[in-house]
Order: structure tokens, then C-alpha cells, then sequence
């Protein structure tokens, strides 16, 4: 957990929005909920996941930075 708290803190303010997003939703929630502990209140969780179960496709075409 501290090498995501270091990651969160040099690569981001405390006041970006961040978007957390993982296969089902549940890493992600995982993710948003220690950002959120680490000061960074404006955390989100995409929580139905990259793969949902809807037939929209938004999500396909949203930029995506893996790391």
C-alpha cells in the first residue's frame, strides 16, 4: 500500500479527480477507497468494471494508460 501511496503522490494532486477502473470493479473500488484515505477526496470507482455487462461500449473508446 505505500508504494501506491508514493505513486499517487508524485504523480498526481490532491485535488485531480481520479478514476479508478478494473476488470469487474472490485480492485478498483479497492483502489479508490485508499486514495480516498490517502487525502485524494476526489477518488472514483468505475464500479461495474471495464467489462459490464451493458451493450453501450463507452467505456472501448476512452483513453487508457496502463502502467
Amino acid at each position: 500500500f505505500e508504494q501506491f501511496k508514493k505513486f499517487l503522490l508524485i504523480n498526481f494532486n490532491h485535488k485531480d479527480n481520479l478514476f479508478f477502473i478494473c476488470r469487474s470493479g472490485s480492485r478498483s473500488l479497492m483502489a479508490a477507497q485508499f486514495a480516498i484515505k490517502f487525502g485524494f477526496k476526489n477518488s472514483f470507482n468505475i464500479y461495474d468494471g471495464f467489462y459490464n455487462e451493458n451493450d453501450q461500449n463507452w467505456k472501448k473508446n476512452l483513453p487508457v494508460k496502463f502502467i
